[in-house]
């Protein structure tokens, strides 16, 4: 036979006979189930505790990456997602697609739409495409990339999701391209492009020019400055031949 929950002395003088009743509703209601959380709930999260949040991790400077993101209606009326908020220019949402609880056809949603961009039925599923475009990202430095959505849902009506990347980029130029522009035939010309590490310490390092093309020459000479090295690359285009003679 099990035994009632023994009741502290203090909960004995301030309600005498009354603290076994008592611990035991408490006991109850703590091992009740937790309500069913409403509205949109995500059905793929990588962390339950964070399903809006998302690690991308290191990847490369200009490489472009995405996260679908899957959430059920469990609302008992429709949820019609209103608008798109990206924080930035490297975020964008790439699709927008409901399929309805008992089947049928997927419904795919207007992102050119300012309002009322996809319906989700009750019990239905809503699979949200989030692309991140690190070429819009500040290289070599954590960024966290926010994207809101509003729904009308009054229990999930505001969700803002995090993507998290850092975007690697080995090297930089200064200036950030090279172009010989209009050479006379008789001088030639040359320009001169700096290449520096992406971040301070990175063993990465020019070699070797490998290839050049169009009859144009190139040199490239490291040089310290500071502490960090410095490669100089120029290419020459030498005087052309002379275009011949007039008759």
């Amino acid at each position: 036979m099990a035994s009632k929950p023994h009741a502290p002395d203090r909960l004995r003088r301030l309600w005498p006979g009354r603290a076994p009743m008592l611990l035991m509703a408490l006991a109850a209601l703590i091992g009740c189930d937790a309500q069913p959380q409403l509205g949109l709930v995500a059905q793929n999260p990588v962390n339950a505790t964070r399903p809006y949040f998302h690690d991308f991790g290191t990847l490369k400077f200009g490489q472009e990456v995405e996260r679908t993101f899957t959430f059920k209606n469990t609302d008992s009326v429709p949820v019609t997602v209103l608008s798109l908020h990206p924080a930035c220019t490297c975020t964008r949402v790439r699709s927008l697609s409901a399929v309805p609880a008992e089947g049928g056809p997927t419904v795919v949603g207007d992102l050119q739409m300012a309002e009322d961009i996809i319906r989700v039925e009750p019990g239905g599923t809503l699979n949200m495409v989030v692309a991140v475009n690190t070429k819009s990202i500040r290289p070599n430095s954590d960024s966290l990339n926010i994207l809101r959505v509003r729904t009308n849902s009054k229990n999930t009506p505001f969700m803002t999701f995090e993507l998290h990347v850092f975007a690697e980029k080995l090297f930089t130029l200064s200036p950030a391209e090279l172009r010989l522009g209009d050479i006379p035939n008789s001088h030639g010309g040359s320009k001169r492009i700096s290449i520096l590490t992406g971040y301070p310490g990175s063993p990465a390092e020019v070699v070797a020019i490998l290839e050049t093309t169009g009859g144009i020459e190139a040199t490239l000479q490291p040089t310290l400055a500071g502490t960090e090295v410095r490669w100089d690359l120029t290419a020459t285009l030498p005087p052309l031949t002379g275009l011949g003679t007039r008759h």
